[in-house]
């Protein structure tokens, strides 16, 4: 089988392969294969990773979707993460482990092509933010959790150490530069709205968590205010 991707675990004693729809786990000690291959992507696995922690694998796949597995179990940890409607061609987790970014050739309606950020214990994408044109802009948008600007399919994905910036290579001749870090998306979506989210917009993009303040120098809308007086 043609070996796509390999990936060490942490501490250096595994070694995760991806070829053609298997995914094995492999003994550096020993060279030996343990247990079986993991087979339950449908096409080519393009893409392994570990998690910091190294109790986690993901596997991005041709069959556009995004796996989760417990090392140990060698079990998916919970159903496949979908939303790319194209070959998913790579996948990292982020330092602190909370995060997988994929990216891959995603074709969007503005002319760009995508990366989609996952909550690694939701199995959900991340809120409803898609950035601009170029490198480090963003905006509110409910058009879906994309991060757009590539002209071309990104076939590599990887966090920078601290977590706050994410590098995104492309067949478009570009690698990008995107800021993931929260507080900086706060304090930009403040600047630029000029007011706190209502409770409709909080709800659209945080669900059901407890409506918080954002912008503490600005004005809180009326609705949100009764739900936190709630």
């Amino acid at each position: 089988m043609r070996a796509n991707s390999v990936v060490f675990s942490p501490d250096g004693s595994l070694v995760i392969s991806g070829d053609s729809n298997e995914i094995r786990v492999w003994d550096v000690s020993t060279g030996q294969q343990i247990g079986e291959p993991l087979i339950e992507h449908t096409e080519g696995i393009s893409s392994v990773a570990f998690s910091p922690d190294g109790n986690q694998f993901v596997s991005g796949s041709y069959d556009k979707t995004i796996r989760l597995w417990d090392v140990n179990t060698k079990r998916q940890i919970q159903e496949p993460l979908t939303g790319h409607s194209d070959p998913v061609r790579s996948v990292a987790f982020s330092p602190d482990g909370s995060w997988v970014v994929s990216g891959g050739g995603d074709f969007s309606p503005n002319g760009n092509y995508s990366i989609r950020i996952w909550d690694v214990k939701t199995g959900q994408q991340i809120g409803n933010a898609i950035a601009g044109q170029y490198a480090w802009a963003l905006s509110i948008s409910p058009s879906g959790s994309r991060y757009s600007g590539h002209t071309d399919a990104v076939n590599s994905v990887a966090f920078s150490p601290n977590g706050k910036i994410l590098a995104s290579g492309s067949s478009d001749e570009t690698i990008r530069l995107w800021d993931v870090d929260t507080n900086s998306w706060i304090s930009k979506a403040c600047q630029r709205v000029g007011r706190n989210l209502t409770l409709q917009e909080w709800q659209t993009y945080f669900g059901d968590e407890p409506y918080q303040i954002t912008c503490e120098q600005w004005p809180i809308d009326e609705d949100a205010l009764a739900a936190m007086d709630n």
